[in-house]
């Protein structure tokens, strides 16, 4: 082509496109648009499900797993399951209507499961999905019900041994079938002995009825094995006693001149017999303690009890925690009167997971200078509990080895002396690891007591081998200087922090408002500046009565006061404690008391070489204090505990003792929140279709047809 050509051709106008041109060009970009849209849509979706990327929108970070918990799970050496049981709609009390509960509960578990790579989680609705709920507890038959096996081959060997043990008592109770009462000897000794013969008789038949009980509760669809063998080994427990109790009565009286011959001939023989029918009983008791626990049945017990439980499932154990453990009330409703919930979900998750989780069980022993043990459970009505029965339980649900040492040995032997069974004492090689909790004085004093002087060496002992402890007071008791002298703290057990009487003429309150009034309880919900004090969070806390304790600079050791006596009354350190404790007036003396500020506790630690805490009350952690709610909001089916700062104040400090900061630092988070709402499963597939094949699609469109519009004019 000819150079002339070619500039004519470049010189010739290009013809202008069709309409059809048009669409057929900016439809196929906005088609083109759409397409890439989607994919890139698609693409973000799937990264998103796959990441573990959320966002947390409340104030206090409520939903959110603290850097504790997170280096908790990390890097667990076991896988742990978690599943909610939690039943739409419930609420907790306070609760608000436009909240889902459970999908906050289900939010959590899906943080824990991101955070740890060894973390599963289910959720199941019980009333909407029963099959599942039924092949869960199929799972935990087979993970923790291997020990179902030796309980239940005992159940079916005992009934040979009941077989055996009613014969005895069965050729017994026809031995003594013709003896008169007026062969039974003159005054107290025929009295006893007649008792003795009834309870002969009557023997085998109360076995009999025991042993019907047993194989009724055995039909049943899922036999509590456990319970069933504890009820055996009770039985059995209340044989062997009454049968060394008839032996050895028959000893004392054979020999009776007053007690007709044959009756005295029976009494003989009858020695060797019903000591073999104790040895009998007491062989079986032994075979039952080698048994071991049932995990899987204490599981469904406590499933039963349960109410939208959260379980936590080990390789070897688990945790279950009830509804009103995730969901606590906010204590300031006694000033506000607005219930509000409190989620300590994380708190309690964390918690049960440590316990799983953690190599060697903790151990905390309750060290007395005599009296009756304090923290056995007992066995009502028979059997009152011990006064610190409920603070050593909390210990328990907490992972940690409850032990009691009496240091006086005194207990043991009285028991011995009287006849009842004395649980074997913790040696002192195996409380030297063990946190003590050391009380300053016996409660319920039996018999002479050894001074209490006598802790303050082996305190001090446990201390400088790089043992912890927190010490307990009570006024007039020994101050243990020996042992406290070293770590900066003093105890003035000869004063008692008092505030002035409140006139109460004509006036009436609430509990906690008469209680202040009474001159020697504080109560504080204002606390120093300390790692185990602050989620307490203006928590009351009772004390009850308040010894002084003072701190000072030692060389090496860091002494911090934890519990300072308020003064929204005025107070002071009085000398007369009796006057004080009897509620009689009192005034400050300024030549003998001590002006404030006064402080009732202090925490002390040495680098590297153990820790101290001390408070100036005992009374804090018994029952009583522990289990008392507010009756007024108790009426209204509100459980509040009036001093929840008590066991707290106590399990922080336990906490700290035992170096496990993590557990102190997870706190219950105010559920005061300002979010988005949370989304079930089903919802957010249906926003996430929603967008990406309607909305999307559609803002293209606009988008296209609004350029379109744009270019055209």
């Amino acid at each position: 082509m000819s150079k002339a050509k070619q500039q004519k051709q470049s010189q010739t106008p290009q013809q202008p496109e069709s309409q059809k041109q048009r669409w057929i060009k900016y439809g196929g970009n906005v088609a083109l648009s759409i397409v890439v849209v989607i994919a890139l849509a698609a693409l973000v979706i799937a990264i998103a499900q796959r990441s573990s990327a959320r966002f947390d929108t409340t104030a206090a970070s409520v939903y959110s797993l603290k850097p504790q918990t997170i280096n908790l799970i990390r890097d667990l050496d076991q896988p742990i399951k978690l599943v909610s049981l939690y039943v739409r709609p419930d609420r907790p009390a306070g609760g608000s209507q436009s909240v889902d509960y459970a999908q906050v509960v289900t939010d959590l578990l899906k943080e824990y499961e991101q955070k740890g790579k060894k973390i599963t989680i289910d959720v199941i609705d019980p009333t909407q999905d029963p099959a599942k709920e039924e092949a869960l507890y199929n799972e935990i038959i087979a993970k923790y019900g291997q020990e179902l096996t030796q309980y239940k081959a005992f159940l079916d060997a005992f009934d040979g041994e009941f077989e055996q043990l009613h014969k005895m008592l069965a050729d017994e109770a026809v031995a003594v079938q013709d003896i008169q009462s007026d062969q039974l000897g003159r005054g107290e000794t025929g009295q006893i002995l007649l008792a003795v013969i009834d309870t002969i008789r009557r023997s085998p038949e109360e076995l009999l009825r025991a042993k019907e009980d047993l194989d009724r509760a055995r039909q049943q669809k899922r036999p509590d094995y456990k319970g069933l063998v504890d009820a055996v080994r009770h039985a059995l427990d209340t044989l062997t006693q009454r049968e060394a109790a008839i032996a050895q009565f028959a000893e004392q009286v054979q020999a009776n001149a007053t007690i007709a011959q044959p009756v005295r001939d029976y009494l003989s023989a009858a020695v060797v017999r019903h000591r073999q029918i104790e040895q009998k009983g007491q062989s079986l008791i032994e075979q039952i303690d080698k048994l071991g626990e049932v995990k899987v049945d204490n599981l469904r017990d406590a499933l039963e009890r349960a109410v939208n439980p959260i379980l936590v499932l080990g390789e070897n154990d688990w945790r279950v925690i009830p509804f009103n453990q995730v969901w606590q009330i906010d204590p300031d409703v006694r000033s506000t009167g607005e219930v509000k919930p409190r989620f300590a979900g994380e708190q309690q998750i964390s918690t049960a997971i440590l316990s799983l989780t953690s190599q060697k069980k903790p151990k905390v022993v309750f060290v007395r200078p005599g009296g009756a043990p304090l923290t056995d459970p007992g066995f009502p009505p028979f059997q009152p509990a011990g006064p610190l029965s409920r603070i050593a339980q909390r210990l328990k649900d907490y992972n940690f080895e409850v032990l009691e040492k009496d240091l006086s040995g005194q207990w043991a032997m009285q028991a011995r002396m009287r006849g009842m069974p004395a649980e074997p004492e913790p040696t002192d090689e195996e409380i030297r690891d063990a946190i003590w909790v050391v009380l300053s004085v016996p409660t319920q004093p039996m018999g002479p007591m050894p001074m209490l002087a006598d802790i303050g060496p082996k305190l001090a002992e446990h201390l400088d081998n790089g043992g912890s402890a927190m010490v307990l007071f009570l006024p007039e008791a020994d101050n243990l200087s020996t042992a406290l002298d070293a770590w900066g703290i003093d105890v003035l057990t000869d004063v008692i922090a008092v505030h002035e009487k409140i006139d109460t003429a004509g006036a009436q309150g609430t509990m906690l408002e008469e209680a202040k009034r009474i001159p020697f309880i504080f109560v504080i919900n204002e606390y120093g500046d300390h790692l185990l004090t602050k989620p307490l969070r203006a928590l009351d806390s009772l004390l009850i009565p308040l010894s002084i304790v003072q701190t000072r600079k030692v060389d090496g050791v860091t002494v911090t006061p934890i519990l300072p006596v308020p003064q929204t009354v005025p107070a002071w350190g009085e000398r007369d404690i009796n006057a004080a404790l009897e509620n009689r007036p009192v005034k400050f003396d300024e030549a003998s008391d001590l002006a404030p500020p006064l402080w009732g506790g202090a925490v002390a630690a040495k680098e590297g070489a153990g820790r101290l805490v001390v408070i100036g009350s005992l009374q804090f952690i018994t029952n009583g204090l522990l289990t008392m709610h507010d009756p007024e909001l108790l009426r209204r089916g509100i459980p509040v505990a009036l001093f929840p700062g008590n066991g707290e104040l106590f399990m922080n400090s336990i906490f700290w003792l035992a170096n496990m900061e993590t557990m102190i630092a997870i706190s219950p988070a105010a559920m005061d929140v300002s979010r988005i709402e949370p989304m079930s499963e089903s919802t957010l597939n249906a926003w996430r279709v929603g967008v990406v094949l309607v909305g999307i699609p559609l803002a293209v469109v606009i988008c296209g047809g609004v350029v379109y519009f744009v270019r055209r004019n």
